[in-house]
């Protein structure tokens, strides 16, 4: 993903961007995008926003979506959100990974006969708390409502004494 770095610019081969733009869905009218990345190489620096070492690109690209034409038409806008896309892309699938971690601590051999929705409960909790289980402390309407639930399950399953 050299493209992104406007050091690297002159290295850009065209119909790798154009394919790549496709693929996202970025691509607009892809005669247009092709003359931004031709207008792109060719420009030198001094067009473009400043970029020092500790800036993000996609600060700079955001920048560049504003610089202009005479015209007041927008030079870059198509490349520009092009790359704000690339630079969207997450680098790892560590997210996936960690979550199929949790399942498999969720589905153990031992609990194999959970249902979908269940599954789906425990890893949408599991995601979105963010303290331990044991230092939950339920509203108090909770906590009623539970022990009423209880009550009735209770009697529902008691078996008459004879």
């Amino acid at each position: 993903m050299g493209f992104v770095n406007p050091q690297l610019r002159d290295s850009i081969d065209t119909n790798s961007v154009l394919e790549l733009a496709q693929k996202l869905g970025t691509a607009g009218d892809p005669d247009q995008l092709s003359e931004e990345i031709v207008d792109y190489q060719v420009s030198p620096l001094s067009d473009f926003p400043t970029l020092e070492c500790d800036d993000r690109l996609d600060d700079f690209w955001l920048r560049m979506e504003e610089v202009q034409l005479t015209n007041g038409q927008h030079r870059f806008r198509n490349i520009s959100r092009f790359n704000l896309v690339a630079l969207s892309l997450p680098h790892s699938n560590a997210d996936a990974e960690r979550c199929f971690s949790m399942l498999k601590k969720i589905e153990m051999d031992t609990r194999e006969n959970l249902c979908s929705r269940t599954v789906y409960a425990l890893m949408t909790s599991k995601m979105n708390v963010d303290h331990p289980c044991y230092q939950y402390a339920p509203p108090p309407e909770v906590r009623k409502s539970a022990r009423k639930a209880c009550a009735e399950y209770k009697a529902q399953t008691a078996t008459p004494s004879v």
